[in-house]
């Protein structure tokens, strides 16, 4: 995915030095072009991608002297932005990003020159971009996974909802929800500790159940149902659990 922004920056005051061996400044008043790379076409939750930002002057030229560059994501009609810190590469500004929670999310690249503490922005995307659900198929179904909240701490309590339909779509499209299944959701912290518990069918083909986690570091969740022919079937994904704020 690769996007690419034209910004006319005027400069204020010196410049300080560079870390990199042989920085590039853009001059008065330069018009920048900003090009954003994902390494991802699709976006999806729990699933980490790349973002690249590779900025040229008027002339072609590589602008790396830059105080500091941020990917800024959030979701859309909503006022907190969540900051990755981009890192120079070579010539390009790189870091990684995870998402969460599906929805549609705004995107914005910001920018500090050296020497200065004003931000702006390098990048803005005109239209919002779609996250959707992690999903893997088990079998002849489709099983999508999503915690509520989104990000989640040591000692904090989420909502684990798992989402279980037919592979294949009717002629419409859609994909028929699985309903009256018998579910488990099977839980290992990140010490270890493993928990069993009954999914409760919340919605016609949706299983849910809390969990209380215990430790920062990666949970894993299962949900493990029997198909209508009998046959058993399970689907796993992995939840990076944070510090307690």
């Amino acid at each position: 995915m690769r996007i690419r922004r034209l910004l006319a920056l005027a400069l204020i005051g010196p410049v300080a030095s560079a870390c990199t061996a042989n920085p590039v400044f853009p001059d008065h008043d330069e018009e920048l072009v900003a090009e954003v790379t994902f390494s991802a076409e699709h976006l999806a939750t729990l699933t980490e991608f790349t973002i690249t930002v590779h900025v040229e002057d008027d002339h072609g030229e590589h602008v790396t002297a830059m105080a500091e560059v941020r990917a800024e994501f959030r979701f859309h009609d909503t006022e907190t932005w969540r900051a990755e810190t981009l890192t120079l590469e070579g010539e390009e500004f790189t870091g990684t990003h995870m998402f969460m929670s599906s929805g549609e999310y705004d995107f914005r690249v910001i920018g500090i020159q050296l020497g200065q503490v004003e931000e702006f922005v390098l990048y803005e995307a005109a239209e919002h971009m779609e996250v959707e659900r992690i999903h893997v198929e088990v079998g002849d179904f489709i099983v999508e996974f999503e915690t509520f909240p989104g990000h989640v701490h040591e000692g904090g309590e989420a909502a684990a909802r798992f989402w279980i339909m037919e592979a294949e779509a009717d002629p419409d499209g859609h994909h028929h929800m699985m309903a009256g299944l018998h579910a488990e959701i099977h839980v290992t912290d990140a010490n270890g500790a493993a928990m069993e518990h009954e999914a409760h069918e919340e919605e016609a083909g949706i299983y849910e159940a809390h969990h209380t986690f215990l430790e920062a570091g990666e949970a894993r969740f299962e949900i493990h149902f029997e198909g209508m022919d009998g046959a058993e079937h399970h689907a796993e994904f992995h939840v990076p659990v944070s510090h307690e704020h």
